[in-house]
This record gives C-alpha cells, sequence and structure tokens, in this order.
C-alpha cells in the first residue's frame, strides 16, 4: 500500500465510520475464535477399563450415553483406539463408532445421529464447528455421513450443514472420506443469517452410517457489523498520531481493501491521552523502518479507544486495553496479537511474517 500524496507529510485518517452510509451494509469477521465448551467432545469418558474396547451393547441408549451428547442409534460404542483392527483416535484415546452388527449371513448397517446443545447465540456472532471423521472398520467410504447446526428441537430445522451421499461424482460432495484416514469437516453458521436465534440454543448434530467420530469442536467470533447510516464520524485526532502510517477507522473497509489487495489487516488500539500507547504509537509504529512495512504489506486501521463505540468492539475482540496490536489475514480471520512493548526493529521482524 502506497501512501498518497496528500499523506506524505504524517498522519491521515483515511474515512471516518460514517464513510459506508451509502453502501449496502457488510460485516467484518476480525475476532479471535473463542471455543465454545462442549461437554465430552473427544469421548474420553467414561474412561474404559481395560481390556481396551466396549461393546455395542454398552453405553447405546440415550440415557446411558456419555456427557451432553443425545442419540437415537441402536448401535454405538466407545472405544479405546489401537485395539485389534482400530485406528488410533485423532483426539486422546477414545472415539465414537457406530458399525453393523451381522446376524449370521446378514450384516445390517445402522444409521446414527448424535447432538449436543449449545448457546445461547449471541448477536453478531458465527460459530465454526469442527468434527473429525472416518470410515468405519473395513468401510471403503461409501456410506453417507453429514455434520449440520439446527434448531434445538427434535426434527429442528437444518440451519447449516455438509453432506457426504457417496455420489459417484465427487464433485457434488461437500466433503469426502477417504478409507483408513481421519478427515476434518468444518463448518459455520453466520449469526447474520438467522438473527430470530439471538438468546436462543441450537444443535450441534453428527450422523452417517458405519463411521468413527472424535474430537469436536466448537468456536465463535464476534462479527462487527459496518457502520449504517446516521453514524457519527470520531473525532479527528492529532496530526502526529502515528506519522507516516496511513491509518483507517472503518473496519468493514480495511477489510474490502485488504481482499482486494491480498493483504493482511493490522488493527492499533489506540489511546492518545496515555503516554504507552502514544509512545508505541508514534515512536514504533510510526518509526520509518516499521512504517514501510506496515504500508507495504497491510491495511491500518486505528480504533481511538477513548470512544465508548471503539471501547466496546475492542472488548468483544479480546482486547481491553490501548497500546495493543492486532493482526488479521485478508479475511479477517486472526492471526496473532502484539501486546507487549517491542522496539522498532523488534516490531518490523514481528510484522515481516
Amino acid at each position: 500500500m502506497t501512501p498518497s500524496a496528500d499523506c506524505l507529510s504524517g498522519f491521515r485518517v483515511r474515512r471516518s465510520l460514517a464513510f459506508l452510509a451509502w453502501l449496502p451494509l457488510t460485516q467484518l469477521v476480525l475476532a479471535a475464535p473463542v471455543p465454545v465448551p462442549l461437554v465430552n467432545p473427544s469421548f474420553e469418558l467414561p474412561v474404559l477399563a481395560q481390556p481396551p474396547g466396549v461393546s455395542f451393547g454398552q453405553l447405546q441408549d440415550q440415557k446411558a450415553f456419555p456427557g451432553n451428547w443425545q442419540s437415537d442409534a441402536p448401535s454405538l460404542g466407545i472405544t479405546y483406539g489401537n485395539w485389534g483392527e482400530l485406528p488410533g483416535a485423532s483426539d486422546g484415546t477414545q472415539f465414537l463408532f457406530a458399525s453393523s452388527n451381522k446376524y449370521g449371513e446378514v450384516s445390517q448397517r445402522f444409521a446414527f445421529r448424535i447432538w449436543q446443545a449449545v448457546g445461547p447465540v449471541e448477536a453478531d456472532t458465527n460459530y465454526n464447528l469442527q468434527v473429525d471423521l472416518r470410515p468405519g472398520l473395513g468401510a471403503p467410504g461409501k456410506d453417507p455421513a453429514y455434520v449440520l447446526f439446527t434448531a434445538d428441537s427434535d426434527n429442528g430445522a437444518v440451519l447449516a450443514g455438509k453432506f457426504y451421499h457417496t455420489d459417484a461424482n465427487q464433485a457434488t460432495e461437500d466433503f469426502r472420506l477417504v478409507p483408513g484416514q481421519w478427515v476434518t469437516v468444518a463448518l459455520k453458521l453466520k449469526g447474520s443469517d438467522f438473527p430470530d436465534l439471538v438468546g436462543r440454543k441450537i444443535r450441534v448434530v453428527i450422523g452417517g452410517q458405519e463411521l468413527l467420530v472424535d474430537n469436536v469442536r466448537l468456536t465463535r467470533n464476534l462479527v462487527a457489523p459496518a457502520a449504517g447510516p446516521g453514524s457519527a464520524a470520531p473525532a479527528a485526532e492529532p496530526e502526529s498520531a502515528g506519522a507516516g502510517v496511513d491509518w483507517e477507522t472503518d473496519l468493514a473497509a480495511a477489510q474490502r481493501r485488504g481482499g482486494r489487495d491480498n493483504k493482511r489487516i493490522l488493527v492499533l488500539f489506540a489511546n492518545r491521552a496515555a503516554d504507552g500507547p502514544r509512545q508505541f504509537e508514534d515512536k514504533v509504529l510510526g518509526n520509518p523502518k516499521v512504517a514501510g512495512v506496515i504500508a507495504s504489506r497491510y491495511v491500518a486501521v486505528r480504533l481511538d479507544m477513548s470512544a465508548a463505540e471503539y471501547q466496546k468492539v475492542a472488548g468483544r475482540l479480546g482486547v481491553f486495553r490501548a497500546g495493543v496490536a492486532s493482526i488479521y489475514d485478508p479475511r479477517g480471520s486472526f492471526v496473532k496479537r502484539v501486546e507487549r512493548p517491542l522496539a522498532p526493529d523488534e516490531m518490523a521482524a514481528e510484522l515481516e511474517y
């Protein structure tokens, strides 16, 4: 990013929060992922006694199923990894399995579904689910599987989902199951698509046939809404602030520029009234070497922590004091945060990823 002619002499705020008043509203994901607690996410409970392994006859009904997981399947179990033909767990030592039972010459393949309620859903938030799946013992990956977010009710509406249908045309599948391998399936629920969910619970749902399941993890990210009509522009800052850095003050504009130019986003949480944050801004980020790295590789955003609206945004982003710089990739996903004082050379190295 090359500074324009009218900002070569020093600091210039490119755009205010009111800049997008005439544009369609957009959203920017900037928060570091925050874990959402799940009960028994890697199926490590109950701890199984020797010999390793548990038969299908145990833990198969809903009341006995471990943790907050619920199930309506007749043939589920939890086992140690590396038991007989069973593979190692992708996390910990145990995992969930659903398999066929053989009755003489007949092999019956059971469909199963497990779910756990989470929430309540928060406003301006996306939810990100990941789960490790693997075809069952001897299964060639030709049995269906799915991962869902649904409303918290029996037969609740599907809010988001990914499916493996075992179609011959693999291009139609949302993910693939590979025989003998754990595969991570990722699913996102965009809170902005379901405003009526705020304050209500949702379900994480996993299902299929001949399937091993492990390491279910759920995180949430704040989505900061772009400014709409009537937003007030922040007060002008002294021209000496962060001299040499071409600062944005509009998060949505910064993300558009970052995505367009394939540049990371540097967010500074500033406060000119405090000595430490002011020195960090002027002496470190304003250092010619550091400012040069920022100009070439970043879109820089400056949030004034003395303004109430920015204090709220900062808190949702996990920042509670000024003098902190957070780094995000061009898509707005969190990369890292610089919270301790650094010399200019150290800061330049930190930015030259």
